[in-house]
């Protein structure tokens, strides 16, 4: 649902190989080579990680994957079934600075509008946040400046 936001997919295979291993999912002989390439030899993880830390130069896609990741966790992973009646969840995106913020929620937003299935989901939106249908992901996409 995110790739028509992506554009062309083989430009992304070091940022999905990076992801799919972040997420714990098993990677094919392809997948590993570029994993240790990248990965110093280290194995890939088991489980989901709780941190990932990843070093990359300018224009390698830094803001647009973290506004991918939010878009996929308010709209798409669920999570629905731990909110209450009437909680409304939160995928917040922390950023060094207001014009990086900025950036991720306009990533976020280009996700959500390239898919006409998951622009539907979209109540209302401000400079702040996106306010996402309540009975299908009963989730916002927040974009937070960290101070």
């Amino acid at each position: 649902m995110l790739g028509a936001g992506i554009g062309k997919l083989s430009t992304w295979r070091t940022w999905l190989v990076v992801l799919e291993a972040a997420f714990g999912l098993k990677l094919t002989s392809n997948e590993l080579v570029t994993f240790y390439e990248i990965a110093g030899g280290r194995e890939p993880p088991r489980q989901r990680v709780r941190e990932l830390w990843v070093a990359a130069g300018r224009r390698s896609g830094k803001s647009r994957v973290p506004g991918a990741l939010a878009t996929y966790f308010a709209l798409i992973a669920g999570g629905r079934e731990h909110l209450a009646v009437g909680e409304e969840g939160f995928v917040l995106v922390l950023a060094p600075s207001r014009d990086q913020a900025k950036l991720v929620h306009r990533y976020a937003k280009g996700f959500i509008d390239a898919s006409p299935m998951l622009k539907n989901e979209v109540l209302s939106e401000t400079a702040d946040q996106i306010g996402l249908s309540p009975l299908e992901a009963g989730c916002a996409v927040n974009a937070a400046v960290a101070r």
